[in-house]
């Protein structure tokens, strides 16, 4: 298997098998994020949501938490 290092947690980690989610931002978080990040980011994501009461079907909602997903994984712009 495919070996990254996860730009959030530094260790060297298998490559998920697929993308996280559909698009091209998925293609940077699965060459770059591991599994037990992203899962880290999937609970942080709902405080996220829920604290800032975004609402997913607004696209200025969905790019602040694409924002604050690009930072809680530490990825490149």
């Amino acid at each position: 298997m495919t070996q990254i290092t996860c730009s959030r947690c530094r260790e060297n980690k298998d490559l998920m098998p697929e993308p996280p989610f559909p698009g091209d931002l998925a293609q940077i978080v699965q060459r770059h994020v591991c599994a037990e990040c992203w899962r880290g980011w999937l609970q942080a994501q709902v405080n996220l949501i829920n604290e800032n009461h975004y609402v997913m079907t607004d696209p200025d909602h969905r790019a602040q938490l694409n924002k604050q997903m690009r930072v809680f994984l530490s990825l490149p712009d």
